[in-house]
């Protein structure tokens, strides 16, 4: 069942004109729709390049239809699950990096907010990286349901 995000609270404005109180708290943390709007491109972009990749992997593999759609002990012994694995590994710590690598000079331009945007982006890549570890059709539910914080949950 889907219900609306903090985040998605925060970028409407109540019919009269006047801020939500999600958008109230979100200024305080001095962080505006800009912003937000910036991280949730950024993590579109992310779950993209999830997505491309995987989906490289189904098209170039010629047993894709087999492991696919495994899930359980099946997808543990299954050889293409490490590499899936590692990669989003990877792309976690480079996400991590960004955010660290931005820290000090964010700060001192008074936008702290704006490593955000790869701290949320890493953390949505573990959520991805928890479900492919289950099994692509785990992934795949999630990713119908929107329940991904890559898709803004």
């Amino acid at each position: 069942m889907y219900s609306p995000t903090a985040a998605t609270e925060m970028l409407h404005q109540a019919r009269d004109g006047q801020p939500t109180p999600a958008s109230r708290s979100m200024s305080a943390h001095n962080c505006d729709a800009h912003d937000l709007e910036e991280m949730r491109r950024h993590c579109a972009s992310v779950l993209d390049e999830i997505m491309s990749f995987i989906g490289h992997l189904v098209r170039l593999s010629p047993h894709s239809s087999k492991w696919a759609r495994s899930v359980g002990p099946e997808w543990d012994r299954d050889v293409f699950k490490p590499v899936i694995i590692n990669y989003l590994r990877g792309l976690k710590g480079r996400e991590n990096d960004l955010g660290i690598k931005h820290y000090a000079s964010s700060i001192s331009a008074g936008r702290k907010h704006f490593i955000r945007r790869y701290f949320e982006a890493a953390k949505g890549i573990a959520q991805v990286q928890s479900y492919v570890e289950q099994g692509l059709p785990v992934l795949y539910r999630k990713m119908d349901e929107r329940e991904l914080i890559l898709m803004g949950k």
